[in-house]
């Protein structure tokens, strides 16, 4: 159970680096459509976009549990208890991500010119 616990450990922190990648590169894409468009986000759509460097953050702490459990430095169930309540941090953020970029699609969003 250890190993899985720790293998889950720093898959989710490798996981979490390629989405905040692939997040800020969609992002960038969202904001140069706005910007082509001439368009004004919601306050919320302009929150999504911001998500994706702190999963960046979710990485650097989910390797960090990675490296304390195997250093034994945390027992199994803590692994496995951070291991869980990172995923759902990030399926939260991964939600907040699609909500807020999925507001894009329907005219929600006013004209500035």
């Amino acid at each position: 159970m250890r190993r899985l616990a720790l293998t889950a450990s720093f898959a989710i922190g490798l996981l979490n680096c390629f989405l905040a990648y692939s997040g800020q590169h969609l992002s960038s894409q969202v904001r140069q459509f706005v910007a082509d468009h001439k368009t004004k986000l919601s306050y919320f759509s302009i929150y999504a976009l911001a998500v994706p460097p702190w999963l960046y953050l979710l990485a650097a702490v989910a390797i960090t549990i990675g490296l304390l459990g195997v250093m034994r430095r945390l027992n199994e169930s803590a692994i496995v208890y951070s291991a869980l309540a990172l995923l759902f941090l990030d399926v939260l953020a991964l939600l907040v991500m699609l909500w807020g970029v999925g507001v894009l699609l329907f005219p929600f969003y006013d004209r500035v010119g």
